[in-house]
């Protein structure tokens, strides 16, 4: 499960002219506490498999989306590759990051079956798991 503290503050924004890498990986841990206290304070464990509107995902789908988001971002601006390899070869969990990874909006009428979704949907703690 997510991390529980107290408190959480949001950092300014970034400067982006001169931003460091040790800048970016503090917004983007910050970040990620924050988005961890809203879902972990507004989703039970029963709520996250609700599937609010037809055209949407399940609730705890967006748990893993965001995590896959930011780390094809990271890829992308080589800020997690410390490998030697190129940043489409790291892979931190593939199938998490082709599952999570399909568009808010679905492209293709298929993809809007969230029954397919619901059945391969990883466990909660699997996908808390892939946010830390």
């Amino acid at each position: 499960m997510a991390n529980k503290r107290e408190t959480v503050d949001s950092l300014s924004p970034l400067d982006l002219s001169c931003l460091t890498k040790d800048e970016m990986k503090a917004y983007f841990i910050n970040t990620q506490e924050l988005f961890n206290t809203l879902y972990y304070t507004l989703v039970s464990e029963d709520s996250c498999k609700i599937v609010p509107d037809l055209l949407r995902r399940p609730v705890i789908w967006y748990l893993g989306h965001t995590t896959a988001l930011y780390i094809n971002k990271l890829k992308l601006y080589h800020l997690i590759n410390n490998t030697g390899k190129e940043p489409q070869d790291i892979a931190i969990n593939v199938w998490f990051e082709t599952f999570f990874a399909t568009g808010v909006d679905p492209i293709y009428k298929e993809e809007l079956d969230n029954d397919v979704y619901r059945e391969k949907m990883p466990d909660s703690k699997l996908i808390w798991e892939f946010r830390l």
